[in-house]
């Protein structure tokens, strides 16, 4: 096609939308409501999902784990499993071990605590990135007992040293002593936290600064402590494949020859980016199938209107063709015309999708990475411009192809008769309506598992009440004596006491809706092969009545025992039976190895059972867990509980002046409420559900829309075969029949068919679903009857208007 033949034709284009004004806003409507919807959703997943890691070579990162062969939990590396397992494998470039830190940074400003990592010198060569500033860590400075060296984030120098170049050399205060700044990282996602639970976390709150990871010699040969994140490049060459096939040939034969220390071990290779992002996956890709059937649905409204215009221009077709105006013009020209309506659509989609993409990004999940990189760039807009072509050619083909195939003598025949629609046509549009049911049945299904879950899922009992309780962390100095760590809880939880109008207050080293510590114990008296391990929960005496966590049998901790000897501990129902079958633990004796200080016990008394709590989120089991008294083991990083009277964020200004009338030194950070924290850990079902339900109810619009135009039209078109059914006899009735029978037949067939195809998608969303049966009956029934709601609604004004037909007037019109 010449230019100068489409410049005709998009001016050609634009008188005839111009001409039919409402037709043109309707589309225009429909489309950018789809395609902004579908390029903001593209615009998280693309930022989150789709854009490499800021890696030299990111495909060639990978996490280690250790898991258990029988229950594939993972868990991080010992020491000595890590040294051997990297030596024997060969199948990697390099690794880096890393893990979790927080100290309390004093000068320059008010004291605060900052999260950070512990890495040795393989974890940044492993990763292969620069410092924007100086250097990192050098092997040299890797030995215990080296130099006090930091590399800052960037985050951190921009906040807290103003983005100064010559902070590079400064000497900084971390938990009272003096550590020299030698770099500063560039702003990226980094692996900071490997959790107990087999997650790495890479918020950038976790990764404020780094020092090193010294490995005491005598620890090097440790099997037993799963401490160690571990993070590994592999050797040029080597897959994914290749590399766990390696590692499992070597747990195989250290199982064989260390079975009490390896037996149902083994290592498992997992992609840096999975661990990155593969907790959001499903979702992401619900919402990016969902949001991609919501504008197919849009699409197939838009064509149905396109053939309704069509068919009023059959005329003025008719009569270009017979003039010489061949099928292939005809057919370019609609196209444009469809072109023309998809590209304002887009730009207004796209104006959509901007100015919903900060409520969008507001509602993701707080801890899924890589948010900061959402937005309307120019791979989003490339995105939106494909998909705006791509439903130019969806809405616009068929219309088209149909309409420049006119016939002048059935045109000017069907004008005579009133403007009778030919049976293709009418075929056509039933077609086209029955898809726009079928896709809303099928968002309206995924939308209803998805609410019915996360209605489950909030109902859980999570053992303990969340409500008007203040959460902050604290962190002692390391050098701080357990005398010293023990005054400052007693001190702490007896000026909150003081406080009016706190009820309770109480130290952990966890949330009870955060889980950091599992290991290993022993039963004295007990012999059998089973590997016995639980999570292992440290609490004051107060944590019990703060939580509202009931107490089974015996007692609770007492505030008096602050003696490290004898040992007491509490257990949880889910220990008791799993340890205990059909037994009373009480006064049975627990060996826990795990307080490694030299004054904690060994030796632990079981004086109490609590109920359990799910504190690894409402959609996890309880597991067992032991409960030790923080008065016998005082960490020096706790987590500060306060159960209020009133608001709890207004306690917020009374514990830090707790706090600082015992240290003025000691910041609290982490600052939020119980209710904040059991709202996040159902955070990813209530996004995935909203989005997925706002899409959903779009589709009913749309299916609303498709019925009553398909029955507004008919009853136009056939408005002469009314009239005559009136003037025989016809009642109201008899006409609303009429109507209604076509309207339920396309409803029935649509539904039918996207019911089917929701079953056969439903193991898209199974992942997502908590309780609930992807192939659940009650929603898929619900769906079907809320879709007939639908056509029953949209069927009312063309049957109305119907039966409102005065036979003479429509009869001297025909």
């Amino acid at each position: 096609m010449r230019m100068d033949g489409l410049a005709n034709d998009v001016r050609y284009a634009g008188r005839a939308l111009a001409a039919t004004p409402g037709f043109t806003l309707v589309a225009v409507v429909t489309l950018a409501l789809g395609i902004g919807a579908t390029t903001a959703i593209f615009s998280v997943v693309d930022g989150v999902l789709l854009r490499p890691m800021s890696f030299a070579n990111p495909e060639r990162l990978v996490a280690l784990w250790e898991t258990g062969l029988q229950t594939g939990r993972r868990s991080r590396v010992p020491p000595g499993v890590y040294l051997d397992y990297r030596a024997e494998t060969g199948v990697l470039q390099s690794a880096g071990v890393f893990g979790a830190t927080v100290y309390t940074l004093t000068g320059d400003g008010e004291a605060e605590q900052v999260y950070g990592v512990q890495a040795d010198t393989g974890y940044f060569h492993t990763l292969g990135i620069a410092p924007l500033l100086g250097r990192t860590f050098t092997e040299n400075e890797n030995a215990v007992g080296g130099p006090r060296v930091v590399v800052l984030s960037h985050g951190l120098w921009q906040r807290r040293f103003g983005g100064r170049e010559d902070v590079v050399g400064r000497v900084v205060t971390l938990d009272g002593e003096s550590w020299q700044v030698v770099g500063v990282m560039p702003p990226g996602l980094y692996p900071s936290w490997p959790a107990t639970v087999g997650a790495i976390g890479f918020s950038p709150a976790q990764h404020q600064f780094w020092v090193l990871f010294r490995i005491d010699p005598g620890f090097r040969s440790n099997r037993t402590a799963h401490v160690f994140g571990v993070v590994a490049r592999l050797a040029s060459g080597v897959s994914l494949g290749q590399a766990q096939a390696a590692f499992d040939a070597v747990a195989a034969r250290f199982a064989d020859e260390r079975p009490d220390v390896h037996g149902g071990e083994g290592i498992l290779v997992s992609p840096l980016a999975d661990e990155a992002t593969g907790a959001v996956r499903p979702a992401l890709v619900v919402l990016l199938a969902a949001v991609g059937l919501l504008l197919v649905a849009g699409c197939a409204n838009v064509a149905t209107l396109s053939l309704a215009r069509a068919q009023a221009r059959a005329r003025d077709l008719a009569v270009r063709s017979a003039l010489g105006a061949s099928r292939a013009r005809l057919v370019a020209e609609l196209l444009v015309e469809s072109l023309a309506l998809a590209t304002v659509g887009g730009l207004v989609g796209v104006l959509v999708a901007r100015l919903g993409l900060d409520a969008l990004v507001t509602m993701v999940p707080s801890d899924v990475p890589r948010l900061d990189a959402v937005g309307i760039d120019g791979r989003v807009l490339l995105f939106a411009v494909a998909v705006s072509a791509l439903t130019a050619l969806l809405f616009g083909t068929l219309p088209a192809l149909r309409a420049a195939r006119p016939d002048l003598q059935e045109a000017l025949r069907q004008e005579g008769r009133g403007g009778t629609d030919t049976r293709a046509r009418q075929r056509t549009r039933r077609l086209l309506v029955m898809v726009e049911v079928a896709l809303a049945s099928v968002l309206v299904v995924g939308s209803g598992l998805l609410g019915r879950s996360f209605a489950r899922l909030v109902a859980v009992d999570l053992g303990f009440r969340p409500d008007r309780v203040l959460v902050a962390s604290i962190s002692r100095p390391r050098d701080a004596t357990r005398e010293a760590r023990a005054a400052f809880h007693r001190s702490l939880v007896e000026r909150l006491a003081a406080v009016p109008g706190v009820e309770s207050s109480a130290l952990a080293y966890d949330h009870p809706l955060e889980a950091t510590w599992s290991d290993s114990f022993s039963i004295p008296g007990r012999e059998d092969d089973e590997d016995m391990g639980a999570w292992m929960r440290t609490v004051s005496a107060g944590y019990f009545r703060t939580l509202g966590i009931d107490l089974v049998a015996g007692r609770g901790f007492d505030p008096s025992e602050d003696d490290p000897r004898p040992g007491v501990v509490l257990v949880n129902e889910t220990f008791a039976r799993r340890f205990f079958p059909g037994k009373d633990p009480l006064g049975r004796r627990l060996i826990i190895p795990a307080p490694t200080r030299p004054d904690p016990p060994r030796d632990y008394e079981i004086v109490g059972i609590v109920r359990d709590v799910r504190f690894l989120g409402p959609a996890a089991p309880a597991e067992p867990a032991f409960y030790l008294h923080l008065a016998q083991f005082p960490h020096g990083d706790v987590t500060l509980l306060v159960r209020t009277a009133g608001d709890p964020s207004a306690m917020v200004v009374a514990a830090r002046a707790a706090v600082s009338a015992i240290d003025p030194l000691q910041p609290i950070s982490q600052v939020t409420t119980l209710d904040a924290l059991a709202s996040r850990a159902v955070a990813q079902s209530r996004f995935a559900m909203t989005l997925v339900g706002l899409f959903g109810g779009l589709a009913f619009l749309v299916a609303a829309v498709g019925i009553y135009g398909l029955l507004a039209y008919t009853v136009s078109q056939r408005t002469r075969e009314i009239g005559v059914r009136v003037a025989l006899g016809a009642q109201p009735g008899d006409l609303a029949r009429l109507v209604l029978g076509q309207a339920l037949a396309v409803t029935v067939t649509g539904v039918v068919a996207g019911l089917a195809a929701a079953a056969a998608l439903s193991r898209l969303v199974s992942s997502l679903l908590y309780g609930v049966s992807p192939l659940d009956p009650l929603t898929f029934a619900g769906a079907g009857v809320a879709l007939f709601a639908v056509a029953l609604i949209a069927s009312g004004v063309p049957v109305r208007r119907a039966a409102r037909i005065d036979p003479m007037v429509a009869l001297r019109d025909a």
